[in-house]
Parts: structure tokens; C-alpha cells; sequence
């Protein structure tokens, strides 16, 4: 009987080449069958496609087409379907596994005999078996629910790469989805980028779990996205649709960027629950730092997570560069959310090893890896091309069927290079010119590259460029193949990358400056013409290019457009450097409208991310909005000016500058008459009333929010968003309520309220909503119901801390305190108040200060703490003077006529009289005139709310005088005045007073 293989229900006969399905042939050419003999020797094992070609095709140097080819006919012959594969497995981008049931062979398969090859791919991984058992302990640990954080780290070519492909393939098969004894993992693999890796937000995570999505029947992958990280599926292009992702850009507009962080993290620890997951961050030292926030948040969570994250990076270039991965890996090392596993060069011994692998039979491996040990110190890159110069130099030589060295040891070290670098040097002297200048070009194209954008750049046909990269990659293993990609305008392309980056930086430092630049800029129209209107995904990758190839109008056209991606992915370091980078070059350009007018782009957009890192009274901030404002003054109206108007009025009205505030919110509202946009009136008269309220100017406050709830279209409320964050309607309606109270009104305030809440959740807007608990808590607290106010804002603090809105955090901690402090609980209400005001400075706010100052006095007065009160109402004095928020005027006085009052009753005590300077009727007089400016404030205010509680407490103090018909009298006439909100505290307080003094 013939040797033969069999895997059912297949028969492969060696000696005849012939493939058999039962009793019937099937006929295969001499390749085909060639391709499944290698497949189904190494079954279960992955083989990569240079493996392939160096066996199947080493005469000849074929195209990546010529493989697929032959794939599509075995699968054809053997009923196999690539998606759901019986036989072969595809392994995305590497090569192919032969996954049948082999059931034996009918021979051992011995070697196919002795094969020289001057080149050839070096031997499985050596030194590195306790790396690689570490590795699997932490594996092993993670599978247990423990989440494992790994570094691996070391100089370049040291085998950073090696080491976790290896450790892959002895955990998954190296295909990343079916493990030892069917254990399934997910492996997600992201390669951080050298050059614009840093200003790419989130590149090596978004580029880990996209292609993982998009590998054959991964499809439950993005149901569970959708499900748990919604947000991550709007950064992913071509895994949902359009009206989805619209609908998903509404639902997470003025979305936190600690919510996404939050949406990734929680939807890795459910997916882990099913499925273990390994995640590779390659070259660490090259990435964006929203993907180390990530990696961070994602080491210090505590939860239980099948998870198992290896990051691998090059310590030395983190600090020479600076890069925060440096401090980032210290700091979860030394808190053991993180562990590294450092590589050192190979010992003697293990290098021994490879050139015995290497070179089987040969006499010559004790002394000259003891030789090569000493001149590379072990480093494996360094070590491999070594061995490669030394055959190219035939002094390594097959003799007689056996590995010899051809010159002595003396002579063989003379010829290696002293240094990595040298040797890659000298490997590239071996080209000719057309290979090397390909090269060179390719370099510039990046560590991947496309054969498309290489040959535009050369100006040489597509078929040249892929053969010689394919005879590169099999000749001398510069580069790898990476697959194709299909661009935006149908122009199909193969890409490669550099094997090592040493590799691609060595050619790319050889090039010219001026050729350099032509090359760039030939790159970067190539990808620009391929992309068409979706340029703005490779935005980046393109200002770049243009910037490098002196193209200083295109870059700044995609730094704009990369910088606008980074805000909306809320990755705002990245933003902030890309768009400084965009003002930079734009500071080269002479002097013209179009120059101001793209610096005011630039500037507009700055201000978001300079907003949410700097916090709102960051003197940045102000600036950007200024010179903002400058250059639209400059240019005349432009469409910007409203925007601009809006940011500034946003960080003085938030800062708590009411004067400026509200100067610029006048201008927003003229704007907006004299344009008549009904978006800009609706903001206009929003601005406007929040801060005639403010000015305790309650008439007009009204009028104005009242006028804006009227010109509300809900139909354009996802643009309505756009100016301020959240809703404007929404927002007017908390004011009305409030407003409503001050005015005397408490019934219809808390209706208007509830009607803000309520449509803030129909809009299902996170941001607006937080808005609208901290108004209604507000209404409640005023009303003195301060249960339903704690509901409130603890509903508040509980969703602007899953949000990541800290602004609303600290308010609804004011408002907690004060609810807290309302209801007798005075410890944790002024420890609430305290935490609120340490809450609004670190984010630069001085609004809330008042409200917390007063509310801080109430409870002094509450407690008989007098002192701490009156100092206490003299900083909130000293606040009102200098911001002029006068909506609580009237209260300052009220409460501060209260403790004197207080003051005064000690006083009268013998125990107190000998130590106060001044007398009791000094100190009752100056009580009684607070009271009566209170007084005399909110009727000025028309805030009758505010009115009858200043007339009930100088009512209450006449009371004790004996006065009680002049106060019966002048409380009577305010209580008269009321229509509504008779079971309210106030009133009901102020009729129980009536009943008291005979009224």
C-alpha cells in the first residue's frame, strides 16, 4: 500500500500525489496538491504564508493571488466553507491551519531530506521557556476571573513580538478563537503607531476589537458591543448602520469621556463572563494617552473579569520621550494592578541552542555561537541576521549534505557588523537599486503599508511594486505580507509591513530630505484620491503626510478634522496637540482672511477640550474664546460668532463673573434678533433669562425663558443641544420653576420642574437630565421639602458619577447637604456642604458658591453656632459684591437678622451680658434691620416668596416685643397676597403665626 494520510473522508496518496475521496480520485495541480501535503503534515498547527511560499513556490516568486487561488480550489474540492471552516482554517493575515481529523498515516513521515535556503526563517523560539510559562500562569489566573495586567518589555529586537505570538499559539493555536480542550478566548491585537500614534485616540484598542469584530462569525461580538458599549460601535465604521449610528450620535451627545472609558471596561468584564479575552497593546512606548487612561482604569478595577491584557513596550524610548507610559507602568506596578516581564538578551546557551536548530548535524555550533553570543549580547534580532549576513557571505555553506563553516572563526568575526544598526545596514547594502529605492519609498508609506500608494509614489506599475515586495519578504524577510484592503473608490490594494521597525526607521533616516518630501506628499494624495469623501477616517494618517511633504494647507485641513475625531471621541490631549499643531503651521501662512479663518476654526473647536482638561476657569479657556472673538470681529460676522459668544458667556457665567456674563449674553440675543435663527433666539432668550434671574431681576427672567420655551421646536431638539450641552427647554423649565417660586408662585414652580424632568427623560439625555433633577431638587428645597430634594440629588450625584459629569456631582452634593441639613441631620449636611465647595473649585466653578454659602449659614443658624453664621454671611456678602448674584439677597439679610436675634437673647442672659461690648437693644435693633432690608430687597425683587419669610421672622421677633398687631397687620398683608401653595411650609407657617398674634 502507498504511504498515505487520511482524514475522512479523504485519502492523500504521498507517493502517487493523488488525493482520494473514497474510491474515487480527485484531481489537483502539482501546487495545489503541494500546498495540502504541507496543510495536513503540520495539521493543528498554523502555517504562515512565507512558510508556504518558501516550500511550495521556492523556485519562483508568486503574487499573494497565486495562494488564494489554489486555497479556493482545495476548499472547492473538499465541500469547505471559509466562514465555517471543516478542513482549513483561515488565520487572518498570518496563514492557514489544517483543522480535519487527521486519523494516522499509514508511514511516519520522515523528512524530506536536507535543503539549503540562504535565507530561511529562523527556528521556533529558544531562552524563552520561563517567559513563556509565566505567561501562562497569569493566563491560567485570568481564566479564573482574576484580571492580569502584563508589560513585556525590552530593547528593540530583543523579541517582544516573538515572545506573545509564541505564548498565543500555546494558549489559542495562534488564531484567537478556539484554545486547548476547546477552550474559546477572544484575542483582540492592536499595534500602536510610530510618528501619529500618539495624537491617534484610542488607536490600538479601537484597532484590536474592530478587527476582531469584523473576523468571520464574530457577529454575537458586536451584539454584546451594542448592548454594553454602544459608544465604541460609533468609533467602529461598517459595523452598524447609518440610522443606527445617528441614533446612537444623539443618544450620547454631551456623553462624558469617563462614560466611555466606563461603557469599554464594564462591556470587557460581561464579555469575559462567556468568553475569556486576551488583549495585546503592541509598542506601548508609541500610543495615544486616552488608550493609557483606559488601560489604567481597566488595571485598578477590582471586579472579576476573565481577562488578560499584554502590553509590550521599549522602557528606554518611554523616557527619553517623555511618553507617560513611563510613570503609568510604575505607578500599577508598585500598586500590583501590573506586573513586567522584562526581556534580556538570550544566554549563551539558549543562542547555542538556535544554531543547533538552525543548523542540525553541523560541527561548528559550540564556537560559533559562543562567537555570535559575544558580538550581539544575546539580542535575538541582531543574533538572526547575523546568522544571515554570515550565509549571504557563503561562510556558512552546505558540504556534502552537511552545515560547515567555510572560513575560520577569526575571519568570521571580522565580517559582523559591531552594532544592530550596522548589521541592518550592511543587510541593506545587499540590494540593488530598484529594491532599495522601493524600500525607501515605503518607508514612508509607514511600518504598513500599501503597494498602491508605493507605486503611485514612484510612479511604477502596481505588479512590479507587489513583486519585488513579495521577493523581499521571501528573500531576505523585510517585510510580511498583511493582507489586502479595498479603498473608499474600488482600488483594491495588497499591504506589507516592515518586520521590525528598525527596519523601516534605518530606511526611512536614509532617505534625503527633499525626496523625502516629495515622496510624502505623493503618499498622502495617493490615499487622499483612493479615500475620496471619507479622507476624514485617515485624517491623521493624511496630515502627516501632507505636513511632511510641505503641503501646509492640506495638513491643516486634516489636523482640523483629526482634532474634530478626537473631541468627538473625547480623547482631549490628542485633540489639544493636534489642533496646536494645526495653529502652528497655520502661523507660517502670510497673513489673509482664509488664513483667520481656518486659525477661528481651529480655535472654536480648542475650546472644547481645553473646557474639559483645564476645567471652566481656566485661564485657557478664556483665552481661546478670546482670540476667537478677535478674529470674528476681524472677518466680520461669521458663522462662528454665536459659538464663540456662547463659550465665553459660558466661562465667565460659569466662573461666576455675572457682569461680563451677562454683557455677553445680551450680545448673544441681539445676534440672534438680527439673524432671526430660531436655534440662536431660543439660546438667546435662554442665556438671557438664566441670567436675569441671577440679577434678581425675576420680571424679565420670566419673560425671557417663558419666550424661549415658546420658540422651542422639539422636532430640531438634537441641534437645540448643540450650543450649550444640554437641552434648552429643559433647562428653561427648572428655571421657570425656580423663578415661579421666588415670585410666589410655589405650586406652579414644582410643575414646571417635574415638566423639565419628564422631557429631559423622554429626550433620553444623560447631561439634560442631570440638569433637571438638580432643578427640581432645587424647587423641592426651597419648597422646605427637603425629603423629596435629597431623592433628587442623590439621583443626581448617582448618574453625573456614572456620566462623568462633575459639575453636576458637585451640585448634587450641595444640594444634598443642604436637604440633609434641613431635615436635622447638621453633621452630614455640613460635611456635604464642605465636600460640594471643595467639588465646584477643582473644577474652576464659582457657581453654586452662593447658594452653598447661604445654605452653610442656614444650618449655623439652625444649630446656635452664631459667630460661624455671621462670618459665614459676610464671605457670601463679599460674593454678591464682587460676582453680583443678587437672587438670595434678600436671605443673607434674613438669616443674618436671625442670628443677632440669637446673639441678642444671649445677651441677655447675666451669664453672658459682662463679656459682649454691645448692649442687648444695640444688638435687637441691628436684628430688626436686617430683617426690614430683607424685606425691603425682595419687594424690590418682586420675589414674594422671599418676602414672606423675611416679614414672618421680623414678625416673629416683634412677636416677642409685644408688637403683635403691627405684625399681625404686615404679615396678614402678605400672606393676602397669595393665590396658591397653601400647604406649603412658608404659608403654612405664616398662618399658624396669624393664628398666633389674633389674626
Amino acid at each position: 500500500m502507498h504511504p498515505s494520510i487520511i482524514f475522512p473522508p479523504f485519502r492523500l496518496d504521498l507517493s502517487n500525489a493523488q488525493l482520494w475521496d473514497g474510491q474515487t480520485a480527485i484531481p489537483l495541480r502539482p501546487k495545489t496538491f503541494a500546498l495540502l501535503q504541507l496543510l495536513v503534515e503540520k495539521s493543528g498547527q498554523l502555517v504562515t504564508k512565507n512558510e508556504i511560499f518558501d516550500t511550495v513556490w521556492s523556485d519562483t516568486v508568486v503574487t499573494e493571488s497565486t495562494l488564494k487561488v489554489c486555497i479556493r480550489e482545495l476548499r472547492k474540492v473538499l465541500g469547505d466553507q471559509a466562514r465555517t471552516p471543516t478542513f482549513i482554517e483561515t488565520v487572518h493575515r498570518r496563514g492557514y491551519r489544517f483543522i480535519g481529523e487527521v486519523q494516522g498515516s499509514e508511514f511516519k513521515v520522515q523528512s524530506s531530506g536536507f535543503k539549503v535556503q540562504s535565507h530561511s526563517p529562523a527556528p521556533a523560539i529558544v531562552g524563552r521557556e520561563s517567559e513563556i510559562a509565566s505567561l501562562q500562569e497569569r493566563w491560567a489566573d485570568a481564566l479564573t476571573g482574576q484580571r492580569q495586567i502584563v508589560f513585556v518589555t525590552g530593547e528593540p529586537g530583543i523579541g517582544k513580538t516573538s515572545l506573545v505570538e509564541t505564548f498565543l499559539a500555546t494558549v489559542n493555536g495562534g488564531n484567537g478563537q478556539h484554545g486547548q480542550h476547546g477552550q474559546q478566548a477572544w484575542v483582540a491585537y492592536g499595534q500602536c503607531v510610530q510618528h501619529y500614534g500618539e495624537e491617534e485616540a484610542f488607536f490600538p484598542i479601537l484597532e484590536g476589537i474592530g478587527r476582531l469584530c469584523r473576523h468571520p462569525g464574530q457577529e454575537r461580538l458586536v451584539t454584546l458591543l451594542r448592548e454594553y458599549a454602544p459608544s465604541w460601535l460609533l468609533q467602529l465604521p461598517g459595523l452598524i448602520s447609518a440610522d443606527e449610528r445617528a441614533a446612537l450620535q444623539h443618544a450620547y451627545e454631551g456623553m462624558a469621556r469617563y462614560r466611555m472609558l466606563r461603557e469599554l471596561i464594564v462591556g470587557l468584564e460581561t464579555l469575559t463572563e462567556d468568553t475569556p479575552m486576551i488583549l495585546v497593546l503592541e509598542d506601548l512606548h508609541w500610543s495615544d494617552h486616552s488608550s493609557l487612561d483606559l488601560l489604567t482604569a481597566l488595571a485598578r478595577r477590582r471586579q472579576l473579569a476573565r481577562l488578560l491584557v499584554i502590553g509590550t513596550y521599549r522602557p528606554d524610548d518611554a523616557v527619553a520621550s517623555k511618553h507617560p507610559l513611563a510613570s503609568v507602568a510604575l505607578e500599577l506596578q508598585l500598586h500590583r494592578h501590573a506586573v513586567e516581564q522584562p526581556l534580556l538578551g538570550l544566554s549563551a546557551a539558549a543562542t547555542q541552542t538556535y544554531i543547533e536548530q538552525r543548523f542540525p548535524d553541523s560541527d561548528f555550533s559550540t564556537p560559533l555561537a559562543a562567537l555570535i553570543h559575544r558580538q550581539t549580547s544575546g539580542n535575538p534580532l541582531f543574533l538572526v541576521n547575523v546568522v544571515d549576513h554570515l550565509l549571504s557571505q557563503d561562510m556558512l555553506a552546505a558540504v556534502d549534505g552537511h552545515w560547515a563553516l567555510t572560513h575560520d572563526l577569526a575571519e568570521v568575526e571580522r565580517v559582523i557588523p559591531s552594532t544592530l544598526q550596522d548589521m541592518l545596514e550592511a543587510q541593506l547594502s545587499q540590494l540593488n537599486a530598484t529594491e532599495l529605492r522601493i524600500l525607501k519609498a515605503a518607508s514612508v508609506a509607514g511600518t504598513e503599508f500599501f503597494v498602491q500608494a508605493v507605486a503611485m509614489s514612484l510612479n511604477q506599475p502596481f505588479d512590479e511594486i507587489d513583486a519585488c515586495c513579495r521577493s523581499l519578504m521571501q528573500r531576505y524577510h523585510f517585510l510580511r505580507y498583511a493582507g489586502e484592503q479595498e479603498w473608499p473608490d474600488g482600488t483594491v490594494t495588497t499591504a506589507y509591513e516592515f518586520t521590525h521597525a528598525l527596519y523601516h526607521d534605518t530606511l526611512y533616516q536614509q532617505l534625503p530630505g527633499g525626496q523625502r518630501r516629495r515622496l510624502h506628499l505623493r503618499v498622502g494624495e495617493c490615499l487622499e484620491a483612493g479615500y475620496g469623501e471619507d479622507a476624514a477616517d485617515i485624517a491623521t494618517q493624511l496630515a502627516l503626510h501632507f505636513e511632511r511633504g510641505r503641503d501646509i494647507n492640506r495638513a491643516v485641513r486634516y489636523l482640523y478634522q483629526a482634532g474634530e475625531q478626537a473631541v468627538q471621541r473625547y480623547a482631549y490631549h490628542e485633540a489639544m496637540r493636534l489642533l496646536n499643531k494645526g495653529l502652528a503651521l497655520l502661523k507660517t501662512l502670510p497673513d489673509a482672511p482664509e488664513r483667520d479663518q481656518h486659525e477661528l476654526a481651529f480655535q472654536v473647536t480648542l475650546g472644547v477640550p481645553l473646557l474639559n482638561t483645564k476645567g471652566f476657569g481656566a485661564p485657557e479657556v478664556r483665552d481661546t474664546h478670546q482670540r476667537a472673538l478677535d478674529l470674528c470681529q476681524r472677518l466680520g460676522e461669521t458663522p462662528q460668532l454665536f459659538q464663540v459668544l456662547e463659550g465665553l458667556h459660558t466661562f465667565y457665567a460659569v466662573q461666576g463673573n455675572l457682569p461680563v456674563a451677562y454683557d455677553l449674553a445680551q450680545q448673544l440675543l441681539r445676534l440672534a434678533q438680527r439673524v432671526r435663527d430660531p436655534l440662536m433666539l431660543i439660546e438667546g432668550h435662554h442665556t438671557m433669562g438664566t441670567m436675569e434671574f441671577r440679577r434678581a431681576n425675576l420680571a424679565a427672567a420670566r419673560s425671557h425663558l417663558e419666550e424661549a420655551v415658546a420658540l422651542y421646536d422639539p422636532d430640531r431638539s438634537a441641534e437645540s443641544i448643540h450650543y450649550s450641552g444640554h437641552d434648552p427647554q429643559v433647562c428653561c423649565l427648572g428655571y421657570l420653576g425656580v423663578t415661579l417660586w421666588y415670585s410666589g408662585f410655589p405650586d406652579q414652580a414644582l410643575r414646571q420642574a417635574q415638566a423639565g424632568l419628564d422631557y429631559a427623560h423622554a429626550l433620553n439625555h444623560p447631561y439634560s437630565v442631570a440638569l433637571a433633577r438638580i432643578q427640581l431638587a432645587w424647587v423641592y428645597l426651597l419648597r422646605e421639602e427637603g425629603q423629596y430634594a435629597q431623592e433628587q440629588a442623590d439621583a443626581t450625584i448617582a448618574l453625573a458619577r456614572k456620566q462623568g459629569y462633575p459639575f453636576y456631582v458637585a451640585m448634587g452634593t450641595m444640594f444634598r447637604g443642604g436637604s440633609r441639613s434641613s431635615q436635622g441631620d447638621d453633621t452630614e449636611g455640613m460635611q456635604q456642604l464642605s465636600d460640594s465647595s471643595d467639588g465646584f473649585k477643582a473644577i474652576g466653578s464659582g457657581v453654586g458658591r452662593l447658594d452653598q454659602l447661604i445654605m452653610q449659614a442656614g444650618a449655623h443658624a439652625r444649630a446656635g453656632r452664631i459667630q460661624a453664621g455671621l462670618d459665614t454671611l459676610l464671605e457670601a456678602e463679599t460674593t454678591i459684591q464682587k460676582y453680583g448674584d443678587r437672587y438670595l439677597e434678600a436671605e443673607l439679610y434674613r438669616i443674618r437678622g436671625r442670628l443677632l436675634a440669637q446673639q441678642s437673647a444671649q445677651n441677655k442672659s447675666p451669664r453672658t451680658r459682662r463679656t459682649r461690648r454691645n448692649s442687648p437693644t444695640r444688638t435687637h435693633e441691628t436684628a430688626e434691620q436686617a430683617f426690614q432690608t430683607a424685606i425691603d430687597i425682595a419687594r424690590k425683587q418682586q420675589a414674594k416668596s422671599l418676602e414672606l419669610r423675611a416679614t414672618r421672622s421680623l414678625c416673629r421677633l416683634w412677636q416677642s416685643q409685644g408688637k403683635q398687631k403691627q405684625a399681625r397687620q404686615i404679615l396678614g398683608n402678605v400672606y393676602g397676597w397669595f393665590t396658591e401653595g397653601f400647604e406649603t411650609t412658608d404659608l403654612k407657617s405664616a398662618r399658624a403665626l396669624l393664628e398666633e398674634l389674633g389674626g
